[in-house]
């Protein structure tokens, strides 16, 4: 399980830090094979890529941080990184809520 955990908060601090950077954005939309990005309207992609970014990156550490289930310490910081990670993809969605109301 420690391995599994360890896979997937590599994998996310990796993909968070490309969406910063601006890259792999096409996994963002779920468009696994990359077609219709004539459509995609770049500046918003890139704006939504550094948006998420954060929170991918704080769900990745909180991932590696439960890696280490013997300790307290990282069990409690593990636990609590994913719970502002969550808070934060719930801000990001009522923020996107309100803009498009608004619009």
């Amino acid at each position: 399980m420690n391995i599994l955990l360890l896979f997937f908060g590599g994998s996310f601090l990796v993909i968070g830090v490309q969406f910063f950077r601006g890259k792999w954005l096409w996994l963002m939309a779920g468009n696994l094979l990359g077609d219709d990005q004539g459509e995609i309207n770049s500046a918003g992609a890139i704006k939504a890529g550094k948006w998420t970014s954060p929170g991918v990156i704080i769900c990745g550490v909180s991932l590696i941080c439960l890696v280490f289930d013997g300790y307290w310490f990282w069990e409690i910081l593990g636990i609590s990184l994913l719970i502002i990670s969550g808070l934060y993809f719930v801000f990001l969605v009522v923020i996107a809520y309100i803009y498009w109301a608004k619009s």
